[in-house]
């Protein structure tokens, strides 16, 4: 029987806290399954590390924004747009198919999430503008021409070619959720939107920026 405390410290030098924990959830359901099969007789003892401190709390400031968007080729300013007025992850992105997006009504439907369930997001009007864009210029049945590796790969080397510092592809959905909260959303409606089902794990991950509450006290 391997030792699942080392596998987890091992992993803690590749990847982050939450993608070990969340690893370590699939290792334990895959073995209580496994008991329910008659395989195995018991789960082992799988400790999970700490999230304490492992939130990302980095946001774009307003001119790292502007910068950004106006460095970005005409193609990934599109993707930028979208994935922050959306608040979808990048892989829900690239798996989107012409055939689930419905224009007049402006909704696109992602499909088999990241919780293993459909969900269907609103699309504002910068969005849709942007929307509007990367279908006219696609070249297959989905609305994005590159996997998202690529697109990741093409987003670090601009952050570090114009300076923007620690902030990741992923840190776009952080501050899309973020700005949810700061146009009046509620929670519900919030999780409606990013598929979040641990509300507390949606606090988490949002940070609202103070100048945003002023006009509202």
């Amino acid at each position: 029987m391997p030792c699942w405390w080392n596998i987890g410290i091992k992993r803690l030098g590749v990847v982050a806290n939450q993608t070990v924990k969340h690893e370590l959830g699939i290792i334990r359901r895959a073995m209580k399954k496994g008991i329910e099969w008659g395989y195995i007789s018991s789960v082992p003892y799988l400790a999970s590390p700490s999230l304490k401190g492992q939130a990302r709390t980095r946001r774009l400031k307003e001119h790292e924004i502007n910068l950004l968007l106006d460095s970005c080729d005409e193609y990934l300013q599109h993707v930028v747009i979208v994935l922050i007025e959306t608040a979808m992850r990048r892989g829900e992105l690239t798996s989107i198919l012409i055939t689930d997006i419905n224009l007049e009504l402006r909704l696109i439907t992602l499909k088999d999430t990241k919780n293993g369930e459909n969900r269907i997001v609103p699309v504002s009007n910068k969005a849709l503008t942007s929307v509007n864009y990367l279908i006219k210029n696609t070249n297959s049945q989905h609305l994005i021409n590159y996997k998202k590796e690529w697109l990741t790969e093409k987003f670090i080397t601009l952050c570090r070619t114009i300076g923007i510092e620690n902030f990741r592809l992923h840190d776009l959905r952080h501050e899309g959720v973020s700005r949810l909260f700061e146009k009046g959303l509620n929670m519900i409606e919030v999780s409606t939107i990013s598929g979040h089902k641990d509300l507390s794990m949606l606090k988490r991950y949002t940070h609202i920026n103070p100048e945003t509450l002023v006009s509202k006290i």
